[in-house]
Order: C-alpha cells, then structure tokens, then sequence
C-alpha cells in the first residue's frame, strides 16, 4: 500500500497514491522527486503522513498532498525543497501539513500552499515564497521545541503570506 524508498524515486503526475499509512517512507539515502499527481493516507494514527521523510532528500515541484495529520515529515537531517503544490491536512483540527524535527533537516519553501508548518528540535526551514495557513486552531508557522532537552526550531522567513487560526 505505500512505497519504500531506498535510492532514487521519480514520479510525473497526473495519478493518484492512496495508502491507509505512509504513502511514501523515503529513508537515508533515498532520493525522492515527485512532479504532480494526487497522494492522500486515511491512517488516523501516530504520524499519518503522505512523505515520511527520515533522512533522504525530498524535492516537491507541484501535487496534491493530503493527510489526516502531518502530511510531510522530515527528521533524521532529511533534507526537503517545495517549490510548488497544495499540502493539506484534512479531517483533524490539530496539526500541522509539514514538520522539521531535529538538528541536520532543513526545509526550504519557495511556493505553493500549505496548512501550517512545524519547525522544532533544532531542525531549520527557510520560506522564500508560498502561501502558509492554518485553518485550524494554531498558528502558521510554529517554532519551537518539544521539551526542555531539545533544541529550539529555527525559521527564517524573506517572503510569502501567512495567516493563523483567529480564535482557540
């Protein structure tokens, strides 16, 4: 039901991934490239996510993406570019489309439009261009940390539109 990635996987829309768990795991070393096309998991569990992304390099030029939860997951120093696409987290009211978690994984937005990004842990993400909301209950861009061990996220911003949940 999903793909395991090892080496070097590209993939060219129009198509549509569906999996009820990750839809694509690309692990250190792997080299994913997607192109367009529709990718959606309806797992509800602990990270749901469409990439899961421990340690490759990821490079996102366009595509609908949808998950229950965080439909990018980048750790491990993951590395991952979104130049284009729509990121959505439907169906939960507390999450966050993409997250960077701990010291090596960058991210770097230069377009498209996502719900919500995550940054903590000592993980980096650099926003260029691109639309970031959160029609949920929590702001559009967080940075932070999970616990008083942990390194705090960094976020460096030089453009785009943001816009957070108006009320709790």
């Amino acid at each position: 039901q999903w793909l395991h990635n090892k080496s070097r996987l590209e993939i060219y829309g129009p198509g549509t991934m569906k999996a009820s768990a990750y839809t694509i795991y690309n692990e250190q070393g792997g080299e994913l490239i997607i192109h367009g096309g529709v990718f959606t998991t309806t797992y509800s569990g602990l990270y749901p996510c469409v990439i899961y992304n421990t340690g490759g390099t990821c490079t996102i030029e366009g595509g609908e993406f949808d998950s229950p939860g965080l439909t990018f997951m980048n750790l491990n120093g993951a590395q991952m570019t979104i130049n284009g696409g729509n990121i959505k987290t439907s169906g939960v009211s507390d999450s966050y489309a993409i997250a960077a978690i701990q010291k090596n994984t960058d991210v770097t937005l230069n377009g498209g439009r996502i719900e919500g990004v995550y940054v903590v842990n000592g993980a980096n993400m650099t926003i260029t261009d691109g639309t970031i909301v959160n029609k949920h209950k929590f702001y559009a861009v967080y940075s932070g940390r999970d616990g008083s061990y942990y390194d705090y996220g960094t976020v460096t911003i030089y453009g785009g539109y943001f816009c957070g949940a108006e009320e709790y």
